[in-house]
């Protein structure tokens, strides 16, 4: 959902918020499947640092993604509030679960749209396409993320070679 439409169309929106660096992020709480304790992952061979393997989630092969990596942050060693949000994503047409690895997980909130502002635009080109908003909660800022966008084109080729991977397991 754009910006746009959250604004026009719909009054408010429940997030899931978690942190990342001690920053506050959010995903919309529709597109979460469930949050699990981070579990064993196995890895997979030729793909991106971000892409740390798959999971067999009660018989579902899931590939699970580092969200600091993919957004660009430093990487940190694994703790007890680690864990791995089970989401909804389009992937080449078709919806798939993608866990991805946050530091923790922190509450589930509602957002109105007036307190939602657009990201900033930082010069020509637009790095932030994945980010749909910044809203205000309390006196907190959290970074409303966009799931679908989050993916850049090697991401999606690894999510792919995952998934061929898992079928040829079968």
């Amino acid at each position: 959902m754009e910006l746009t439409e959250f604004k026009n169309g719909v009054e408010s929106q429940n997030f899931l918020a978690f942190c990342l660096s001690g920053k506050n992020y959010a995903f919309p709480i529709l597109k979460v499947n469930e949050v699990i304790v981070l579990p064993e992952i196995i890895p997979m061979p030729k793909v991106p640092a971000f892409m740390k393997g798959v999971i067999n989630l009660r018989g579902l092969i899931i590939p699970i993604i580092d969200l600091r990596l993919a957004l660009n942050m430093d990487e940190v060693e694994y703790n007890k509030q680690t864990c791995v949000i089970i989401v909804k994503m389009i992937i080449d047409g078709s919806e798939k679960l993608v866990g991805f690895i946050v530091d923790c997980v922190s509450e589930v909130f509602e957002i109105t749209a007036s307190d939602i502002e657009a990201p900033p635009a930082y010069g020509v080109t637009n790095n932030n396409e994945f980010l749909k908003g910044i809203g205000k909660v309390k006196d907190k800022i959290i970074m409303l993320l966009d799931i679908d966008k989050i993916l850049s084109q090697n991401i999606s080729e690894a999510l792919v070679i995952c998934d061929l991977e898992s079928d040829l397991a079968e």
